[in-house]
């Protein structure tokens, strides 16, 4: 808990890069606005729609007592909500770094720079970021169908569903990341709880309105942070930096 706490208060103190490296972090900003203003649209769009879509995919409970069928499609509106979330939330970071790749390439060797680290963040082609976000997207799909599950457990299951989905889109954000900068699966291993906690706080500010714009030059700028001083498997020490 004390590692995962930990994250949390590296993406606070990452907001200070807007200090540190300030051209490069409002360079970073535009494609995250262009992308977050997209997809905000979308879910908005989704949401004005969502109780008839949560009635066309239950016709079943056309059938049932009013109540019931009414108590039954809310669950299913948590849940379809959550699941588009949780999903958007991967289209977005993926769209992020494919439309602003040469943006947040230069954030990032602007950060290992300010730290004075020898680790090179590494640049991708736009192609292979394009497909890895689409493939990221489709692999999300079986916990946005868990999520949209729980959420019809009655009383706790639009809050099982929220947290379950907090915790996988924080923990797949925070090593994306991380990795971008430092691929040894085993540094990552060993500082898996702290990863967590960061990926979690940066996760949950993006879907924060006009807060998402800002909240991915911060966890880039963060997480890259974050990997120049990251514990050591069995030497308590820190990555090199």
């Amino acid at each position: 808990m004390r590692d995962f706490m930990r994250g949390i208060a590296d993406f606070g103190d990452s907001f200070a890069w807007f200090r540190r490296t300030p051209k490069a972090m409002q360079t970073a900003l535009i494609p995250a606005a262009v992308v977050w203003v997209v997809l905000a649209a979308a879910v908005v769009a989704f949401l004005v729609y969502l109780p008839q879509i949560a009635i066309a995919v239950t016709p079943f409970a056309n059938d049932w007592n009013a109540i019931w069928a009414a108590v039954f499609r809310v669950g299913v509106s948590f849940g379809l909500f959550g699941a588009v979330i949780y999903l958007s939330t991967r289209l977005y970071r993926g769209l992020v770094a494919t439309v602003g790749e040469f943006a947040y390439v230069r954030l990032r060797r602007a950060v290992a720079e300010h730290a004075h680290s020898k680790l090179q963040p590494r640049r991708e082609s736009t192609s292979r970021l394009f497909a890895s976000t689409i493939l990221g997207f489709f692999t999300g799909i079986p916990l946005a169908i868990a999520v949209l599950l729980l959420s019809l457990i009655p009383v706790v299951g639009f809050v099982l569903g929220w947290i379950v989905a907090a915790v996988a889109a924080g923990r797949e954000l925070g090593e994306d990341l991380v990795r971008s900068t430092v691929s040894d699966d085993t540094v990552i291993a060993a500082n898996r709880a702290r990863i967590t906690g960061f990926g979690i706080a940066a996760n949950l500010t993006i879907l924060i309105p006009f807060a998402g714009v800002v909240a991915m030059p911060v966890a880039v700028a963060g997480a890259t942070a974050l990997a120049t001083n990251l514990d050591q498997p069995g030497t308590g020490g820190h990555s090199a930096s």
